[in-house]
């Protein structure tokens, strides 16, 4: 199941790049606004439904949830939308993709772990997987600069979402 949730969630993000492009003249706060507000609605609707337990988040981890909707939720979208002003979506989504790699190395260095050569290994198989899809593209002025500070706040979404996550996982979330 979690494999499958993994899989779902890349091509959701992936699948999300050309979508985004198709933004660039929308206003920026009030797009993540209505998004991040309906999300909270649904998953607000599916915790009644199933009455799923939610964990409420403790004053410890409020840095990490800042972070978290800094670089993960407002710095990506910003990123990844002004990129497409000067980068076509194939080369921003080759650049995202490469993002598995930078949490393949940075997430045992965080833990002060050497990170392990097969992991290494099969991230950077994903990257060339992405790279080969996505076929790359061209870019004009900051566009691949803007692509690159994209890839590093999806990353960063998910490392700085570890300890809160950890946390949440050890006193079982939504009911599990």
């Amino acid at each position: 199941m979690a494999v499958a949730g993994g899989l779902l969630t890349s091509a959701m993000i992936g699948g999300s790049v050309p979508v985004s492009g198709l933004l660039v003249d929308y206003p920026l706060l009030t797009g993540q606004s209505a998004r991040y507000g309906l999300g909270a609605v649904l998953l607000a609707l599916w915790a009644l439904t199933t009455k799923a337990k939610i964990v409420r988040p403790k004053a410890q981890d409020l840095p990490a949830l800042v972070a978290i909707v800094a670089v993960g939720m407002l710095g990506f979208n910003a990123f990844m939308i002004a990129a497409q002003r000067f980068a076509e979506p194939g080369l921003v989504a080759a650049v995202l993709g490469g993002s598995p790699l930078v949490l393949a190395a940075a997430a045992p260095l965080m833990a002060g772990r050497r990170p392990s050569a097969r992991t290494l290994l099969g991230a950077a198989i994903v990257v060339a997987g992405v790279v080969i899809l996505s076929g790359g593209g061209t870019w004009v002025g900051p566009g691949l600069l803007l692509a690159v500070l994209t890839m590093l706040c999806e990353a960063g979404f998910t490392l700085f979402a570890v300890r809160v996550v950890g946390r949440l996982v050890r006193q079982p979330p939504f009911g599990l």
